[in-house]
């Protein structure tokens, strides 16, 4: 009877330390869940008035469904520093595991500087088909830079 008590002690034990060596894992969602492939930030003329669009292309990287990004945006003024667009980037139409989707949006004239030498775009938030969330942890390691004063 002894005998059996250690071994379930034991067996006990080792589970719990199982379960512990799992959670001390770094969860999946940690690792930036896109791979950028391209930003580009240009002004459309059609029309006749010039407006100001942001191309970035993007890939999931994450093991399951995206329902919505959140990208913040900075643009290098003609000196070479960044200035903070007003509005984030939103996108919202879904996105698969490893597949690639090519985005635009419209930015507000006033807001960048036609001298501009580069731009910025930096994953904010990610929202997952489950409900779960990654969220950028302040490292802005999710991110996709050009700058002209680099080349």
């Amino acid at each position: 009877m002894m005998r059996l008590k250690a071994w379930m002690f034991i067996a006990i034990n080792c589970l719990s330390l199982a379960a512990l060596a799992e959670t001390e894992k770094p969860a999946p969602a940690d690792k930036c869940p896109i791979s950028f492939q391209h930003i580009d930030l240009r002004y459309n003329h059609a029309g006749g008035e010039s407006k100001p669009q942001l191309e970035l292309i993007f890939t999931n990287q994450s093991e399951q469904r995206v329902t919505g990004f959140t990208f913040s945006l900075s643009i290098l003024d003609a000196g070479g520093y960044p200035n903070l667009y007003s509005d984030s980037l939103s996108y919202r139409a879904g996105l698969e595991p490893d597949k690639k989707r090519i985005s635009l949006w419209s930015l507000k004239l006033a807001a960048v500087d036609i001298h501009h030498s580069g731009e910025t775009a930096i994953l904010q938030k990610v929202e997952f088909v489950d409900g779960s969330t990654w969220t950028d942890s302040g490292s802005q390691e999710c991110k996709i830079t050009v700058d002209f004063h680099s080349q």
